[in-house]
């Protein structure tokens, strides 16, 4: 892979308004991964993973910062260079029962991208069509069903093949598991490793649990509020993590996910009043409120995401290692 074969975010920054307030869902995120690198995103929900996934493919706008593909700002790409984009980064998301028009078949679904973005004839785009089902282990005579006659994990596999479709370098994959049984899940994530390999392909697994996060990825990225605490090597974050919060993740990982657990997995601040553990609320780390092992400092100034050795980065005051 080239130097310059990756998609970077530098200090990107999304806000929504909710409830009255605003929220940084986003919140000054810089990082970097390569095109064939397989990561995983965790966190709770509200850490801004989904937003993170979503930026990425262009779909929500930042309100600061910026996101390059390959070196190029894609906030100023011209047409040709976001249709390239649009080719080489593809998304498979979270819920197979609303990812495809019920009026279309299956033949109708994998054509589309290739239509639009591959000029595909209709020759091209069926034979096509029929390798991406052989692909997914799937009959060819799937391409004439519609969504109501499919399972879960069958519109799950479906929906990889579109995104295989256009032959890209890196996919977005957003809880591609969380509305499948516990079978067809593991199908799907050993289906995407299986892949990857085969095409020197990258991708993004956006995830709540850090059991699937270490299963699927070479490198964790752990998000709390809108801020990465932790990025490091998958071997590396699960047998030491750094951050408090990431030992939380993995003591609440299945055991049948083979995550060591070596650190403390309680949480602080269950019975506070609701406004103190408001993480936005917070002047310093928005896991202070509760971190059980918060210094002062931890509540009035943000910890920078330092390395940690190893190629890893953490954000934290008081991290794991520092006993």
């Amino acid at each position: 892979m080239e130097k310059g074969e990756r998609i970077e975010l530098k200090e990107a920054s999304v806000n929504y308004s909710t409830g009255g307030r605003n929220v940084a869902a986003l919140d000054g995120v810089s990082i970097s991964i390569g095109l064939n690198e397989r990561v995983s995103v965790v966190g709770e929900s509200g850490a801004g993973k989904t937003t993170l996934g979503r930026a990425v493919l262009g779909l929500v706008r930042l309100d600061g910062g910026s996101i390059e593909f390959m070196g190029k700002d894609m906030g100023r790409m011209r047409r040709r260079a976001i249709l390239d984009f649009r080719r080489q980064v593809q998304p498979v998301f979270q819920d197979p029962y609303d990812s495809m028009n019920p009026t279309q078949n299956v033949l109708q679904y994998l054509s589309m991208p290739q239509r639009f973005l591959m000029k595909s004839s209709r020759a091209e785009m069926r034979e096509k069509s029929e390798s991406l089902l052989e692909t997914m282990g799937l009959e060819s005579d799937m391409l004439w069903k519609y969504p109501h006659q499919l399972s879960g994990g069958q519109k799950q596999r479906i929906a990889i093949a579109r995104a295989l479709a256009t032959e890209p370098r890196f996919i977005i994959a957003d809880e591609p598991t969380s509305m499948l049984d516990a079978s067809a899940a593991a199908g799907i994530l050993n289906l995407l490793r299986k892949l990857a390999v085969e095409r020197d392909m990258g991708y993004m697994l956006v995830t709540h649990n850090m059991g699937v996060a270490a299963y699927s990825a070479d490198r964790i990225i752990v998000m709390y509020s809108g801020r990465v605490v932790e990025d490091q090597k998958t071997e590396s974050i699960v047998t030491s993590p750094r951050h408090p919060y990431t030992s939380v993740l993995i003591g609440h990982a299945p055991v049948s996910a083979g995550v060591a657990v070596n650190r403390p997995t309680e949480l602080a601040g269950s019975d506070a009043d609701p406004d103190a553990i408001d993480p936005w609320k917070l002047a310093g780390c928005r896991y202070s409120a509760r971190c059980t092992r918060r210094l002062d400092e931890c509540t009035r100034v943000v910890p920078e995401l330092k390395e940690t050795g190893g190629g890893g980065r953490a954000a934290c005051h008081n991290p794991l290692d520092a006993e």
